[in-house]
């Protein structure tokens, strides 16, 4: 991102994300790093939409991560067109990206750089990004797509026997480099299920995290997302797995109701 993207001088960033949640580490070191300044909203703004946006006008932040769930409730309040006519890039991620709401963000803020980023807390947050312009719209008018590989992380589409899906073909998406977590702490079965050597794309010393996300590599090698081999759904951004709550409800005198 610094290197397509580069920091210019007098931006800034604003970091207004829980630690809790992967986004943060780009919002508040991806800017420190570089020597830029980094704006964090007290909690009461970060958590209101109208509070936030205008603390984002007051401190004049020229970039910002934000969930398609937050960025849908801005715009529906008016919130970009009031008070984000400074910002030079603002990155999506946490969900997918509807392409209505993407078109609208732009005709609100047509000088501004939208992007949408894939990724998850395996890949220390981000893996993939996509910028959404205006001329390309055939593009990603029918689904924003996840794009292309962030430098230091290599992408692959699996069948399900770990074997590199043909072009077009949809799979499983699988994902090595320097992004990958070691594992789940205390959790060996699980960190065995998902992070796995796949001899098939080269060398058995390298391990790939299987996503569960299903996608599609297109012949002008950009990703598309066309949901989850699992039940697993996004809910503002925080990823939820029904069989955990259902496993929860089960321990319960609810009989049946799991």
């Amino acid at each position: 991102m610094w290197r397509v993207f580069p920091w210019r001088e007098g931006e800034s960033a604003i970091a207004k994300t829980t630690m809790a949640f992967a986004d943060f580490a780009w919002e508040l070191f991806g800017a420190l790093f570089a020597g830029v300044p980094v704006v964090i909203p007290g909690t009461d703004e970060a958590r209101d939409p109208a509070g936030l946006f205008a603390a984002i006008e007051r401190y004049g932040a020229t970039r910002l991560v934000i969930t398609p769930t937050m960025l849908k409730a801005a715009e529906s309040m008016g919130l970009l067109a009031a008070h984000c006519d400074g910002l030079h890039i603002l990155t999506c991620s946490g969900e997918e990206l509807p392409p209505a709401l993407a078109a609208s963000v732009l005709e609100s803020l047509p000088r501004t750089r939208l992007l949408n980023l894939y990724g998850c807390s395996e890949l220390m947050a981000d893996a993939t990004w996509y910028e959404i312009l205006p001329g390309k719209r055939a593009e990603w008018a029918q689904g924003v797509p996840l794009g292309a590989p962030l430098d230091n992380v290599t992408l692959a589409v699996v069948d399900g026997n770990g074997l590199p899906a043909a072009e077009g073909v949809v799979g499983e998406l699988a994902v090595s480099g320097a992004c990958l977590a070691d594992g789940y702490c205390n959790n060996d079965e699980l960190t065995r299920q998902v992070f796995q050597p796949l001899p098939a794309l080269g060398s058995r010393d390298t391990s790939w995290f299987l996503t569960g996300d299903v996608v599609r590599l297109e012949s002008e090698g950009l990703l598309r997302f066309f949901g989850r081999k699992d039940r697993q759904i996004k809910v503002r951004g925080i990823r939820v797995e029904p069989e955990e709550i259902a496993a929860q409800l089960a321990e319960h005198d609810f009989d049946g109701f799991a």
